[in-house]
């Protein structure tokens, strides 16, 4: 039975989920066009660029996929995969802020891309803080068993 879209909770892992992968489509789709990012500098900048956007996608979905229930190794796995997907976001706005320049990308380009990675660090931390208050609790198990 499926709940009405009015009465539906957030759900921060699927927002998160959805978001860095568009991101990371966003980035791969509009890197690969040769007349905005010249192949001459693929191996110094836009690989570079490619790899952080995806690597926020899969570092998220790889956090998604650990059911932690009781388990604090699994709680600090699953909690150190999201905080290296919001290092990430990070790396991809500082590539994007030097792409800028180089490739003489548009102001609107710029922006959208730069909010897009933003709210994807925004919703992976939401996320993260959600998975604190739920899990939170394990960290003392997690240290006991190292």
């Amino acid at each position: 039975m499926s709940v009405p879209e009015g009465k539906r909770g957030e759900n921060p892992p699927l927002n998160a989920g959805l978001r860095a992968r568009e991101l990371a489509a966003y980035t791969v789709h509009i890197c690969t066009n040769p007349k905005s990012f010249p192949p001459q500098y693929q191996q110094a900048l836009t690989d570079r660029i490619i790899e952080a956007a995806v690597d926020v996608w899969v570092s998220v979905w790889t956090a998604n996929n650990i059911m932690v229930g009781d388990d604090p190794r699994k709680w600090m796995e699953r909690k150190r995969l999201q905080w290296r997907a919001i290092g990430d976001c990070n790396t991809l706005l500082a590539l994007i802020g030097l792409a800028a320049p180089v490739f003489h990308l548009r102001g609107r380009r710029k922006k959208y891309w730069g909010l897009m990675t933003v709210e994807t660090r925004n919703l992976i931390r939401r996320w993260a803080d959600a998975d604190q208050r739920r899990y939170g609790g394990l960290e003392g198990d997690a240290k006991k068993a190292t």
